[in-house]
C-alpha cells in the first residue's frame, strides 16, 4: 500500500467503526441501567405495542380479581343467612306439627302461635339486614322478577309476556294477587331441556293450581299468560330463574298489561370478573326474595289444628325454595372461585409474557457490552494508527533532506 499525505481511507473506516461501537455501548448502558430491553419504540416497535397491551391487561387483572373476591364474600353472606332462615323454617315446622296435635286446646295453640309469629319475624329481620355495600341480597333486589303494575285496579285480564327459548327454566308464580296464600311448592313449573313453546303452555295450563288461575298461550312467538279473572285482585307476578337481561331473559322481562300500567323488570348484579367487555367477563348474580310472603308464608299460622296442618305444607314449600336458593348461591360461589383461579393463572402468564418482551437478559447484555468495549478500544487504536500515516510520509521527506 502506498504512503501519502492524503491516505485517509483507513482513518475514515476506523472512525465509522469507532462511532458504531460507541453507539452500541450507549444503548447497552441504557439497557443495563434500566434493566429493560426496550427503552423506546425505536428499540422494538412491535414489542412495544404488544407489551403495552399486555401491561394494560395485567393492570386490569387486579380490579377483576377484587370483584370476584367481593362476589364470593357476598355469596358467603347470603349462604350464611339462608342457612339461618332454613333453621328457622325447621323450627316453625316443628311448631306447626306440635300445634296440629288434636289433644291441644286453643289456649295451648295460642302460646305456640306467639312463638310462631315471633320466629317468623326473624326471617324478615335477617332478610332486611343481609346486605353488602347498601344492596340487600335476599329481598328480591337482585332478582330477575317483574314487579306488579302500579295501578290501583286492573279492569281487564292481566298478561305476562316473555320470549321463549330457555331450557330447564323454572317459572314461579309469586304469592301476590290471585296466587296469594298458595304454598310455594304449588306455584312452580319447571321446563326440561329442549322445551318448546307448546311445552310451556302444557306445563302451565296442566298444573292443577296454576292452570285454575291463569291460561297460557303463544301470541306472536311469545308466551302469554292471562289471568282467568278480572278486577284489582287478579294481578300476578311471574319469576324466572333465568334473571332479567335484554329480550331473552325469560318471564322476568314481561309487561303487566290491562289498564296500560307496565311492570318493571328486576335487576340482578353484574360482577366484572374479566378484563374485557365480553359476556364471559361478567357474572350476573340473581337471587330470589326469601321474605315470608315470597316463600308462601304470608298467611301462615298455627292458631288452629287446621291452620297448623296447612302451615306444614306451606313450610315444606318454603324449605324447598330456600334450598333451591342455597343451591344457586353455591353454584355462584363455585363459579367465582374458578374465576379467581383463572384470573391468577392469567395474571402469572401475562406477567411472564411482558417480562419476555421488555426485560433485559443481563448476562447477554453484559457479554455484548464487554465485546463492544473491546472493539471500541481496538477501533480507537486503529484510528490513531491511521491518523499517523501522513506524519510517516512527512518523516520520510525530512529524512531525505538530511
Amino acid at each position: 500500500m502506498s504512503i501519502g499525505f492524503n491516505a485517509t481511507a483507513n482513518a475514515g473506516f476506523a472512525a465509522r467503526q469507532l462511532d458504531a461501537h460507541q453507539g452500541a455501548l450507549s444503548r447497552l448502558s441504557q439497557r443495563l441501567g434500566s434493566g429493560l430491553r426496550i427503552n423506546s419504540a425505536a428499540d422494538d416497535a412491535a414489542s412495544v405495542a404488544i407489551s403495552d397491551q399486555l401491561r394494560a391487561d395485567v393492570r386490569s387483572m387486579a380490579p377483576a380479581l377484587r370483584s370476584a373476591r367481593t362476589g364470593e364474600a357476598m355469596m358467603n353472606m347470603a349462604d350464611s343467612a339462608l342457612g339461618s332462615i332454613s333453621s328457622i323454617l325447621v323450627r316453625l315446622r316443628e311448631l306447626a306439627v306440635q300445634a296440629a296435635d288434636g289433644a291441644l286446646t286453643d289456649e295451648n295453640r295460642g302460646f305456640i302461635q306467639t312463638e310462631f309469629s315471633s320466629t317468623m319475624t326473624e326471617i324478615t329481620r335477617l332478610v332486611n339486614t343481609t346486605e353488602l355495600n347498601g344492596t340487600k341480597l335476599l329481598d328480591g333486589s337482585l332478582s330477575g322478577a317483574a314487579s306488579p303494575a302500579t295501578a290501583a285496579e286492573v279492569t281487564a285480564s292481566s298478561e305476562q309476556t316473555a320470549p321463549l327459548g330457555w331450557a330447564n327454566e323454572r317459572l314461579t308464580f309469586e304469592s301476590f294477587g290471585i296466587f296469594n296464600g298458595l304454598p310455594g311448592n304449588q306455584r312452580r313449573v319447571t321446563l326440561t331441556a329442549g322445551a318448546v313453546a307448546g311445552d310451556y303452555v302444557a306445563a302451565i295450563n296442566g298444573h292443577a293450581q296454576i292452570g285454575a288461575r291463569v291460561t297460557a298461550s303463544i301470541v306472536g312467538g311469545r308466551l302469554t299468560i292471562t289471568s282467568n279473572s278480572t278486577g284489582a285482585s287478579e294481578q300476578f307476578r311471574v319469576r324466572s330463574n333465568r334473571g332479567a337481561a335484554a329480550d331473552t331473559s325469560g318471564i322476568g322481562t314481561g309487561t303487566l298489561q290491562g289498564d296500560g300500567a307496565d311492570a318493571t323488570a328486576g335487576g340482578g348484579m353484574d360482577l366484572q370478573i374479566g378484563i374485557d367487555t365480553s359476556a364471559e367477563s361478567q357474572l350476573t348474580i340473581s337471587l330470589d326474595s326469601v321474605l315470608p310472603g315470597d316463600l308462601g308464608l304470608g298467611g301462615s299460622g298455627v292458631a288452629s289444628a287446621a291452620s297448623a296442618l296447612s302451615a306444614i305444607g306451606e313450610l315444606d314449600g318454603a324449605l324447598d325454595l330456600v334450598n333451591t336458593q342455597r343451591a344457586s348461591v353455591g353454584a355462584y360461589s363455585s363459579s367465582l372461585a374458578r374465576a379467581q383461579s383463572t384470573l391468577l393463572t392469567l395474571d402469572h402468564n401475562m406477567r411472564a409474557a411482558v417480562s419476555s418482551l421488555r426485560d433485559l437478559d443481563v448476562a447477554e447484555a453484559s457479554s455484548q457490552f464487554a465485546l463492544r468495549d473491546t472493539r471500541r478500544n481496538a477501533s480507537a487504536a486503529i484510528l490513531a494508527q491511521a491518523n499517523a500515516t501522513p506524519r510517516l510520509a512527512l518523516s520520510l521527506l525530512t529524512s531525505n533532506e538530511r
